[in-house]
C-alpha cells in the first residue's frame, strides 16, 4: 500500500480531511496515494507532523523501505527483538510498563501499527527477513547504547550516582512512612556551556511527591551552570531529571558527551539516525553527532528534564 494512504488510515482519516488539515485539494492527496510523484519536501515535513509518523516512513526509506514485509513476518521480526532486549528493559515512553510487553501487545494484540512506526523510527536501524520465522535486526547507535548500559548496569550519571542514590534509598526511597514527598539529593552541576563532569558531593535537596517513583522510576537533581541554555534555564536552577536512557525528539536532557561529561541541552533526534544537541542561547551553535560518533565517543542520555526550580531568595 502506498505509505501516504497508509498512515491516513492508521490516523483514520478521509483523503477530504486530510487534505482540509493539509490545505490542500481532495484530488491532490489523491495524486499522492496513487502515483509515482511525491510531495515536495516541505508538505512531506507537514504530512509528518499531521499523520505522526517520520518523513522516512512516508517516502519508504531507510528501516521502511521493506516496512509491509516486516509487518507480514511480525512473529519472526518480534522474537529477534526480544532476543536483544532483556524483559525488564522498561519503556521510556511508557515507563509504567515493560518494552517488550508494549511491543508484544502492539505487534499482536492491539495491532498498533502507528505505535510500531514511531517506534521503529527512533530504535531500529534496519530489519532483514530471512525466512518466515527467522529475522535480522540492528538497533540505531543510541538505543542500542541504552540496551547496553541497561545490561551492564550503567544507567543515567553511572556507579557514581547510583552509589550515592543508594546510600539514601532506604529511608529516602523505600521509607513506607512517607507518603506526601521523598527527598532526592542535589548532585553537583550540570553545566549549561562547556560541558564540566556533573558528579560530586550534595550540594542540596529537593522534595518530590512519592507518586513520582511509581513503578521503580528514578529521578536525581542538578544544578544549572553556564548560560548555553539562557533564559529558560538560569545559573543556580535545579533541575529535576527522570533517569532513562532515551528521550523523545525536542526534550531536554541531561546528556553525556564522551562518555562522562555532563550537559544539559534539547536533544533533536534526526531521520539519519544522528543526534543533536541544542543550546537555547544563539550565541552557542548546535553540535551534531553521527551515529558513529554516537556509539564512538559515546553519546548518551542520562535523563529527561521532567521539572525546573527556581529559588527567588536563598
Amino acid at each position: 500500500m502506498n505509505p501516504i494512504k497508509a498512515a491516513r488510515k492508521l490516523n483514520k482519516l478521509t483523503q477530504a480531511q486530510l487534505a482540509k488539515a493539509l490545505n490542500v485539494a481532495r484530488t491532490t492527496v489523491a495524486m499522492w496515494e496513487t502515483s509515482p510523484s511525491c510531495p515536495d519536501n516541505d508538505t512531506l515535513v507537514r504530512l509528518s507532523k499531521v499523520l505522526h509518523v517520520p518523513v522516512d516512513f512516508l517516502v519508504g526509506a531507510g528501516v521502511f523501505e521493506n516496512w509491509e514485509e516486516i509487518m507480514s513476518n511480525a512473529e519472526a521480526v518480534f522474537c529477534a527483538i526480544r532476543k536483544k532486549i532483556p524483559p525488564d528493559y522498561s519503556d521510556p515512553i511508557k515507563d509504567d510498563k515493560f518494552l517488550i510487553a508494549n511491543l508484544d501487545i502492539a505487534f499482536f494484540y492491539e495491532k498498533n501499527e502507528l505505535f510500531l512506526i514511531q517506534w521503529f523510527a527512533n530504535a531500529v536501524k534496519s530489519v532483514v527477513i530471512v525466512d518466515q520465522s527467522t529475522a535480522e535486526v540492528e538497533f540505531t547507535p543510541i538505543f542500542d547504547s541504552a540496551v547496553k548500559l541497561h545490561n551492564s548496569k550503567v544507567m543515567g550519571l553511572g556507579d557514581a550516582i547510583n552509589n550515592k542514590l543508594y546510600e539514601f534509598s532506604t529511608y529516602e526511597y523505600a521509607n513506607p512512612k512517607k507518603s506526601q514527598a521523598i527527598s532526592i539529593p542535589v548532585l553537583g552541576t550540570v553545566p549549561a556551556g562547556i560541558p564540566l563532569e556533573a558528579v560530586e558531593d550534595i550540594v542540596d535537596w529537593e522534595d518530590i511527591p512519592d507518586s513520582m517513583v511509581d513503578g521503580g522510576r528514578e529521578y536525581f537533581a542538578l544544578q544549572v551552570k553556564g548560560d548555553s541554555m539562557w533564559p529558560d534555564y538560569l545559573p543556580g536552577d535545579t533541575v529535576i531529571v527522570r533517569k532513562q536512557p532515551t528521550c523523545n525528539s525536542g526534550d531536554d536532557c541531561v546528556v553525556y558527551v564522551n562518555g562522562y561529561e555532563a550537559t544539559l541541552k534539547q536533544v533533536r533526534l534526526n531521520s539519519d539516525h544522528s543526534l543533536t544537541i541544542v543550546p537555547r542561547n544563539q550565541s552557542y551553535p548546535p553540535r551534531t553527532f553521527s551515529p558513529e560518533e554516537i556509539e564512538s565517543l559515546p553519546v548518551s542520555i542520562a535523563g529527561v528534564v521532567v521539572e525546573l526550580r527556581r529559588k527567588i531568595k536563598k
